[in-house]
């Protein structure tokens, strides 16, 4: 199977879209602070910690820096940058950052908010007349902001991931084709939410963000507008918003190299860095706004601004709080510290977290290369400032008592299925009383918690969390939710939220599904306008099942729960409260059936694929950003099959599946070659931006 052998590391790629031992060396370095503070405690420690999570966490390399003030008083290496090559991860390693870019992102558009060039509360449309949505919400484009870009509370559907992460950057896509595509997609697309209405993660938010920056600042692409504008001013000599190779840490996906990519999602998760270099960034926001160099990039007043959170009454999450760059700008586990503010990063093969303590003239940064990373990123960090507060000041932790949420006590009202992000649970009535919350119910093996009421909320027993039920009304419309308060013991929630947790976990929706919808149950839509060298080639389709009563559908194994329209029965919305995907799903008429469209792909029913058989030379046309594909049934097994392509730049991607369409079991370019097994195959071909739309495909076997 001669193509079969990129396999391993292209599937480790396409584990983007879902969102070790580390042994050997180390490097450092370390300084005396001006505030004479001795640190030697908080590295001592912290260095433990971390030696004691690469061996718990299976963490192959990882890079920390503390920043006082205007010092880095310690950055170090610890395992490996890249395992195979025995490289020892050090302060000076480059990682790429994934979304702790957005803070970059945030600190240009800011900078040009203090020059007047941009108003934060005018709508983004007076900057991107491009920009548009159909129309779901009452004066919906005027309340899509600038500032609710920054802080999430746009509205706007989060992760469109069509063609946003991919091997290579094309300049093409740089220079234009990416965010023209992404216009015409959300042209057609529908909000989320109501503009202010809550905080729902947003990556095409700052998309379209990191494009006002470029607009406004006159740059031909975003990227060099951030390197003459902000990395360079700042001394940051080791970063970018396009892949960097010297000196660049291996990504690892279940301890397996998973080699880095770059993003059309620039602004919102494409930047590479070092610790060194994003202790720079920090120092600017520590000295409000000015770097120890005499650069200037941010106001005192603005500097602020990013640890303003807007809160609407739905805003009930202890750990995302967000404000204009930032996830968290009330860290409740580090709040005895006064202001903490957190960004994270995930591009699965790459896991970052700054956080930044304004008030004590703190700040700490963490890279690492391991998927294992997600979560005890934030612990790690946590703990540096922990030891540091108590150095520095003195300053022991001290958490504040969880909120009392009173909730409503009529089972009657309560029953029912709550919706959250891609699942829902469901609260029954034991009649005693008592009831039964079953936790991620849509699953094949929900857990049951007995619920009691104790006067305020809900316990449940043996469990440590509470729950509460609450109608909460805003702009006009009422929401019943589910509230839990305190962690269940989730890694995430001790980790990430510092064992500090209450959120909503789902708004009470009724099941709803129409015949027409019904109708398309079981069927599987093929989807035919990936991206060039997109790495998303992990599911190649969009399904529909039904469970509950209620329609799900999507992709990447995500079925979302759906809500059919009321107006017809070629949209439905995605239901429930976190939804940070898709809104909706569109179908609208195609010759012989149907297109289905949600979350940036597109695909018509699988029935209508042609098919070709071995010995055939098909001459086909297919534009870019778009796929054609072919059904290819095979009797004779142990035969060694060839695809080939010609045309003015014969490099057109092929991607072979079987039946499933779950993952790819060979990529090629121009030229594709595997051993037959037995079964049904669908053969995908995808133009690059050089091809001729004209292909003439040979299939040949010996």
């Amino acid at each position: 199977m001669k193509n079969l052998s990129n396999k391993k590391s292209f599937m480790l790629l396409l584990s983007i879209y879902v969102l070790f031992f580390a042994g050997g060396c180390s490097s450092s370095s370390s300084s005396s602070s001006n505030t004479g503070a001795d640190y030697t405690a908080t590295i001592k420690n912290t260095s433990a910690y971390i030696n004691s999570a690469i061996r718990e966490y299976n963490l192959v390399g990882l890079s920390i820096a503390l920043v006082d003030n205007d010092r880095i008083i310690w950055s170090e290496g610890f395992g490996w940058a890249d395992k195979e090559l025995k490289t020892p991860a050090t302060a000076d390693t480059v990682f790429m950052i994934g979304s702790v870019s957005k803070t970059l992102t945030t600190a240009s558009l800011l900078n040009l908010y203090d020059q007047g060039l941009v108003e934060l509360d005018a709508p983004v449309t007076g900057y991107l007349p491009e920009f548009d949505m159909a129309s779901r919400f009452p004066n919906q484009m005027q309340g899509i902001t600038a500032r609710r870009l920054l802080n999430h509370h746009s509205g706007i559907p989060g992760d469109i991931w069509n063609a946003g992460f991919v091997e290579e950057m094309w300049d093409g896509w740089d220079t234009g084709l990416y965010i023209n595509w992404l216009y015409s997609y959300l042209r057609d697309d529908y909000p989320n939410y109501a503009p202010g209405q809550i905080a729902s993660y947003c990556n095409t938010g700052f998309v379209l963000a990191g494009e006002i920056v470029r607009r406004t600042g006159g740059a031909d692409t975003f990227t060099s507008y951030m390197q003459e504008n902000l990395l360079a001013p700042l001394g940051m000599n080791h970063s970018s918003f396009r892949k960097i190779t010297d000196n660049a840490a291996m990504g690892y996906v279940n301890g397996q190299p998973a080699p880095g990519m770059e993003a059309n999602l620039t602004a919102t998760g494409g930047a590479y860095s070092t610790v060194i270099d994003m202790s720079q960034f920090i120092m600017m926001l520590l000295g409000d706004g000015l770097h120890p160099n005499g650069t200037r990039i941010l106001a005192p007043a603005t500097v602020a601004l990013m640890g303003h959170e807007e809160k609407s009454q739905l805003d009930i999450f202890s750990y995302f709080n967000p404000g204009p760059g930032f996830d968290i700008t009330n860290d409740y586990a580090m709040s005895y510290a006064g202001r903490a503010w957190i960004k994270d990063g995930s591009t699965t093969n790459f896991e970052s977290v700054i956080e930044l303590l304004p008030d004590k003239k703190l700040g700490v940064v963490v890279l690492c290369n391991s998927d294992t990373a997600g979560n005890i990123k934030y612990a790690i960090a946590r703990e540096c400032l922990k030891n540091a507060l108590i150095d520095k000041y003195g300053l022991h932790q001290s958490m504040p008592a969880l909120p009392v949420i009173q909730s409503i006590h009529d089972a009657a009202q309560i029953t029912g299925i709550y919706v959250g992000n891609a699942k829902y649970h469901k609260v029954i009535n034991n009649g005693d009383d008592t009831l039964t919350l079953s936790l991620n119910a849509n699953a094949s093996s929900p857990r049951n918690l007995t619920l009691s009421y104790d006067g305020s909320m809900y316990v449940c027993s043996g469990c440590t969390q509470k729950y509460a039920f609450r109608n909460i009304s805003w702009g006009g419309n009422n929401f019943f939710v589910i509230i839990q308060v305190g962690s269940s013991g989730s890694e995430m929630e001790e980790l990430a939220c510092g064992g500090y947790a209450f959120f909503i976990m789902g708004q009470k929706v009724t099941p709803s599904i129409t015949p027409a919808w019904t109708a398309r149950l079981g069927k599987t839509y093929i989807i035919d306008n990936f991206g060039f060298n997109d790495i998303g080639w992990g599911e190649a389709s969009l399904s529909f099942s039904t469970k509950d009563g209620f329609l799900l559908g999507g992709k990447y194994g995500v079925q979302n729960v759906l809500t059919p329209d009321s107006t017809g029965d070629d949209l439905a919305y995605v239901s429930g409260i976190n939804n940070r995907g898709d809104s909706c799903v569109r179908v609208e008429p195609v010759t012989g059936g149907e297109r289905v469209t949600m979350g940036g792909y597109s695909g018509y029913d699988i029935d209508l694929v042609p098919d070709i058989n071995i010995g055939d030379v098909i001459i086909g046309s297919v534009n870019f950003h778009q796929t054609d594909w072919y059904k290819l049934a095979i009797t004779t097994p142990g035969q060694d099959i060839s695809v080939t392509t010609s045309g003015t730049d014969p490099q057109y991607t092929l991607v072979l599946f079987d039946s499933t369409l779950k993952a790819p079991i060979a990529v090629g370019q121009g030229f594709l070659d595997w051993e037959s097994i037995t079964g049904t195959y669908y053969l995908a071909i995808t133009p690059s931006p050089s091809d001729d739309s004209e292909y003439t495909m040979s299939i040949t076997a010996s």
